[in-house]
This record gives C-alpha cells, structure tokens and sequence, in this order.
C-alpha cells in the first residue's frame, strides 16, 4: 500500500513540512518519487515514522535518532544509556527550578519581592537549561568566546532588563501566533515582529554583539536546528521560516 504526503500526515498527525524536511535530513525518505514529483511512503516508511515518533516522545534528538534506527544494538544502548543521564541531569535541573519557582510565588503571594539571592539562582538554572539544550550548536556557529560573553551579560542581568527581556518574548510570540496565518512577512507586522526580535537580541546580548549578520544567522539557525524549530512551530505553525524571512526583509535580503 502507497501513501501521499498528505495521506501519511494525516495517518501520522505529523505535519508535511516535517515529513519534508525529515527527507532533506535523510532520516525518512520516500519509497518512490513520481515523476511529478510526488512522493509516496509505503508501510515500510510508515513503520520507521512510527518510530520516530516515539524516540522524539522521549526527548531523543534527531540526530540521535538517525543513528539509532540505522546501527546495531551495542551502539543503540550506549545512544539510549547516555540520553538516560542527561534525562537524569535534567530532572535534578528541573527540580531545582520548581523549587525557585515555588519561592518567587510564596514571596509574591506574601507580598515579598523576589529578592537578588532568589533571582541569581533563577539565572543560573536558565544558563544550565539553555547549555544543555542548545549549547553545542550555537557555540559550533558564533564560538566559544562570543557565547561565554553572552552567557557572562546574561548572569549580571538585573531584574529591570529581565523582565523587559521576559516582556519582549511574550510580545513576539504573541505577534506570531496572530499574523504567522497572514504569510506577509515583509508587511508592517512582519515587520514589527523582526524589529521586536532585534530589540530582545540586544537586550539579551552582551552590548556591541548584536549586528545585523548575526541576527541573520540566528534566524536561519532557527530554520534549521530541530529544537528552535519546535520551540517557534508550537507557537504557530510555520512562524520558523516566517520570522528568518521577516528579519531578511528588515536587512533587505
């Protein structure tokens, strides 16, 4: 039995930009494609989908996965042991933050501003989750020296810049969630959104960091690394590739 794109998406719950790009990354490519360009999955395909699937629920990044459904046993356990450990490291981050958090909300809750102890340990949770999550690719991109700058501005943050940081996020995503459906990033909304995003970089950023080129850079980086990507398509679908081509409008690109 052969199915469309389509027809495998729908069966899946997977969109067809991700069954896309998992054939431009070469972790699931098509049975056949037609002259026309069509491609067709048969139940071979539907079965590697399926596992997929379930790696990617258990947090198995992409790359882990293609080598996981493409080696023997011995190296799919060591892949599987040490995606335990850093579950494990995780979980103790985790507990760590719900611990901070649960004493910024009594405090507030009390009447009791969130005092500069409270916050420094708040930042050094975001600095550990950020490393674990995406430091490997973005220091491959910018180096070592530009994201230890960074991540140095971003453990001397006061509580102002932080939350205008936090207020900037919740702004863009709010922005995306409403005009993403519109595809017209080169139109003011758009527009908005790439300049609101320019703002957060140089809020967040060490000061003379920030330029065009590397604001570019992260955009397409967030095209192309699994988890920025999912971070963006859980706000709407589609807002990755809408706001690289939103912030390459504002360039003039």
């Amino acid at each position: 039995m052969k199915y469309s794109i389509g027809q495998l998406a729908k069966l899946s719950g997977v969109s067809t930009r991700t069954l896309r790009f998992y054939d431009e990354i070469n972790l699931l490519k098509p049975a056949e494609v037609l002259p026309n360009g069509y491609r067709q999955y048969g139940v071979e395909e539907l079965a590697l989908l399926h596992q997929i699937l379930v790696y990617r629920e258990l947090g198995f990044e992409l790359n882990d996965i293609k080598e996981m459904v493409s080696t023997d046993g011995v190296e799919h356990e060591a892949i599987m042991v040490n995606h335990l450990q850093l579950l494990q490291q995780e979980k103790e981050r985790i507990e760590r933050l719900i611990q901070s958090v649960e004493t910024v909300m009594r405090k507030n809750k009390e009447g009791i501003a969130m005092n500069e102890k409270d916050f420094e340990a708040f930042k050094r949770e975001k600095l550990v989750g950020n490393e674990a999550k995406y430091g490997k690719e973005i220091r491959e991109k910018y180096g070592e020296d530009t994201i230890n700058q960074s991540n140095q501005h971003f453990s001397k943050l006061d509580q102002t810049t932080y939350k205008k940081i936090e207020a900037l996020t919740t702004e863009i995503n709010d922005l995306l969630k409403v005009h993403v459906a519109n595809n017209n990033p080169s139109g003011p909304e758009g527009q908005k959104i790439a300049k609101k995003h320019a703002d957060f970089l140089r809020a967040a950023w060490p000061k003379g960091l920030f330029d065009e080129e590397k604001h570019l850079g992260l955009a397409y980086m967030y095209t192309q690394d699994e988890r920025f990507k999912d971070y963006y398509e859980n706000i709407a679908e589609g807002a990755t590739d809408y706001l690289f081509e939103a912030v390459k409008v504002l360039y003039g690109k």
